[in-house]
């Protein structure tokens, strides 16, 4: 059986995402989402074309995969992101731009266990999501 708990972690991009034409998320970082069926992808460290006030981060929610690919939206744009089989790299493919599309490595994994200590202690799970492996593309 599948087990969709590897997909969680914090990701960096390695390469991709062209910050003249893209917003593009330098950390992505995937948690469960507590609900069952869904993880949360959060985008971090902002940059290139992001808009005069881009937000420090962005969030979207994906079914929990059941392989190596998986499907998302972040303001309206489609995502696949597909995960390599010894899962340290993910390769984030934006359907409206492939400029703004990226490769993704692992930084850091989070196991269910730590996800629960950072809830407890200080709200970092509702910070913290996706995707790096989220490459965002926001218009001016």
């Amino acid at each position: 059986m599948y087990d969709p708990s590897v997909w969680l972690g914090t990701y960096s991009i390695q390469s991709g995402c062209d910050q003249s034409t893209c917003c593009c998320a330098q950390t992505s970082t995937i948690t469960d989402s507590n609900d069952g069926s869904t993880y949360t992808i959060t985008g971090s460290n902002l940059a290139g074309q992001c808009g005069s006030s881009p937000p420090s981060s962005v969030t979207a929610k994906a079914t929990k995969p059941t392989s190596n690919t998986v499907t998302y939206s972040v303001d309206g744009e489609s995502h696949t992101a597909t995960r390599s089989d010894d899962g340290n790299t993910l390769y984030d493919s934006n359907a409206s731009s492939a400029a703004c599309s990226a490769y993704l490595v692992k930084s850091s994994s989070i196991t269910s266990s730590s996800m629960a200590t950072a809830s407890a202690s200080s709200g970092l799970l509702a910070a913290l999501m996706v995707v790096a492996w989220v490459v965002l593309k926001h218009s001016l």
